[in-house]
């Protein structure tokens, strides 16, 4: 059963490639773009920037900034409703769906700011911060994103074909098929959510103990 799954994945993975790469490519268009973006920042917003990222990492050693209810909810808005919604309402518009790729690029700029300027910010605190504070829940968040929006991708253009008049296009199998990743990435961006608010801050607290900022 395993196998045929991994068939399924590997096929249908095979079959919109080209589209799988325009997505990373946004994605990773993002990620430079952003962490670019922090040269830019100028000297007050850098000064102001730094103190913050200071205070988040000193209250990580004893207490977490914010309690893990409060930040469930803000991650839950984000992913779900600013990300994974958003991505399917355009899809399912078509005519909006090349905005799929706006919605990737800004998620990787933010990531990429982040990263950037919490490295930055700290040195080799700064950096460590940046591991434990992003890559836990993007484990399964960025996946999650990326697969939405080929799955967005891909509707659209099945349903383009079918406008246009071409009989061997089944959009309502290609509208199953997008309702499934999209769920199934739902599922995943919640887990990222719940892993953002309980395992991060454990481990940003463990940083915060072992290595002082510079």
């Amino acid at each position: 059963m395993g196998r045929r799954w991994g068939d399924v994945l590997r096929g249908y993975v095979r079959r919109r490639m080209a589209l799988l790469v325009c997505v990373v490519a946004a994605f990773a268009a993002g990620l430079a773009a952003g962490a670019l973006a922090v040269d830019r920042v100028d000297p007050e917003g850098r000064a102001a920037l730094a103190g913050e990222v200071e205070a988040l990492f000193r209250s990580a050693g004893s207490r977490p900034a914010s309690p893990p209810a409060e930040v469930l909810r803000f991650a839950l808005s984000e992913y779900i409703l600013k990300h994974l919604a958003l991505i399917g309402a355009l899809g399912l518009s078509i005519a909006g769906a090349p905005g799929v790729l706006a919605v990737v690029f800004l998620r990787g700029f933010s990531l990429g700011f982040a990263a950037a300027f919490l490295a930055e910010a700290g040195w080799l605190a700064g950096a460590v911060l940046a591991v434990v504070a992003l890559l836990p829940q993007n484990v399964l968040a960025v996946p999650a994103t990326l697969a939405a929006g080929v799955a967005a991708l891909s509707f659209a253009g099945a349903a383009v074909r079918a406008l246009s008049g071409r009989r061997d296009v089944n959009v309502f199998r290609h509208l199953a098929g997008f309702v499934l990743i999209l769920a199934a990435s739902g599922a995943a961006l919640v887990a990222a959510a719940f892993v953002e608010a309980y395992v991060s801050p454990v481990l940003m607290g463990t940083a915060a103990r072992w290595l002082p900022m510079r």
